[in-house]
């Protein structure tokens, strides 16, 4: 079996397993040149981002809908999607879709689907980010070649910030996804993480519901304000 194969022991969420995005180390000098200006043309195209859970009825659909306000209210084209690594038999998370309704999003519609690689490939084509590492994990098996552009929520936007100011207004979707992953190891998404992962609401109260919620909204805020320097431009 493969390290990506491995499990780790199931861990009850408390609190602190809730806690936001730490502070982060500056990234380092090297990891900064691999910054590449670019400007805004005829070009370019929407980011397309895939959310990923595990079921696709709570966290992910609820942290997409998040994305796609946040990406409307800054002007920053962007399609989001969602997916989940298992199928449970569960069609919606009516506590989830009412958090997010006490947030403003609104996602009646939504139905779970399973991960793919062909949703890889294409609502994934840019960025994929898992609720916690065991869904990049999932990622990563499905299709080795995507780890360059797979996170989890937290880890990405600790390692945007962790880049500091970019050396201009924008910067192309490469090489920013170059200089966050500089360093960084398939080691890093092994096991669970309080500082990576977005605990599980499902099944729980109301109030951890809009916990949750209210932590993915602050840590898709800060992504957005992240993403509206990044630029994707056609093959």
């Amino acid at each position: 079996m493969s390290w990506f194969g491995k499990k780790s022991s199931p861990r009850s969420p408390n609190r602190s397993d809730r806690a936001s995005v730490p502070a982060p180390a500056l990234a380092s000098p090297a990891a900064r040149r691999l910054l590449v200006p670019a400007e805004l043309g005829h070009d370019a195209r929407p980011l397309r981002v895939l959310m990923v859970c595990t079921a696709n009825v709570s966290r992910s659909p609820l942290a997409a809908a998040l994305l796609s306000r946040a990406a409307e209210s800054r002007g920053i084209p962007m399609d989001v999607t969602s997916a989940g690594t298992r199928t449970t038999g569960h069609i919606v998370d009516e506590a989830a879709q009412a958090a997010g309704a006490e947030l403003g999003v609104h996602y009646p519609d939504h139905r779970p689907r399973v991960l793919s690689g062909e949703l890889l490939a294409t609502h994934g084509a840019d960025l994929i980010i898992g609720m916690a590492r065991e869904h990049a994990r999932e990622v990563v098996l499905i299709d080795p070649a995507a780890f360059g552009r797979t996170f989890t929520l937290k880890e990405l936007v600790r390692r945007a910030d962790a880049l500091g100011e970019l050396p201009s207004e924008f910067v192309t979707l490469d090489s920013w996804l170059d200089a966050l992953t500089h360093g960084r190891d398939h080691r890093d998404l092994l096991g669970q993480n309080v500082r990576d992962d977005v605990s599980d609401p499902f099944g729980r109260s109301s109030g951890l519901h809009r916990e949750i919620a209210l932590e993915l909204e602050s840590v898709v805020s800060r992504l957005s304000t992240h993403l509206q320097a990044i630029v994707v431009r056609t093959a």
